[in-house]
């Protein structure tokens, strides 16, 4: 709703917006009537991380992963609700060290992601693809769905990735 938009004028008058994805792009120019949005439809990694998801071990170990998130945004309520209603085992993922967490999830053949808000790109899922994971998620809160690269998994998003890292370096 309109009463609910804040820092409009810095929008409108910044030279040039940049969001993450294109589901971004489309709700800023959509609400606010915006022209000056470029979406580069990346987060950012460094080289070490892609390096790190491109050499991890993979091998698929368990079926099902979970974030076991007390942000209740992040919606691990509603991912383990997903899972109970078609009676799916699944294990929950923590590590507050990113890169424990992601050999964690890395032995997964799936994540179930479903998050409570729109998330501008979600790096979760991205890394999840990366990985070799399949993501039972809400496609339309997840900025790196509405990139057309989100059919991609394994060493092909990756290289996807590092291309498009490198253009919004530049950019």
């Amino acid at each position: 709703p309109d009463a609910h938009l804040i820092n409009v004028d810095f929008y409108r008058n910044a030279r040039k917006v940049v969001v993450l994805s294109q589901i971004c792009k489309d709700v800023i120019e959509k609400n606010l009537h915006l022209t000056n949005v470029h979406s580069i439809g990346t987060s950012l990694w460094s080289q070490e991380k892609f390096e790190f998801l491109r050499t991890v071990e993979k091998e698929k170990v368990k079926e099902l992963a979970v974030v076991n998130s007390t942000n209740p945004t992040k919606g691990t309520t509603a991912a383990v609700k997903f899972c109970n209603e078609r009676e799916l085992e699944f294990d929950f993922i923590s590590s507050a060290d990113q890169y424990e967490f992601l050999r964690e999830m890395a032995k997964f053949k799936a994540l179930v992601f479903i998050p409570q808000v729109l998330e501008t790109f979600c790096r979760l899922v991205a890394e999840a693809k990366m990985l070799g994971c399949n993501v039972y998620t809400k496609k339309t809160l997840v900025g790196f769905m509405s990139e057309p690269i989100s059919s991609q998994s394994g060493d092909e998003l990756i290289d996807a990735l590092q291309t498009r890292t490198s253009a919004a370096l530049q950019y």
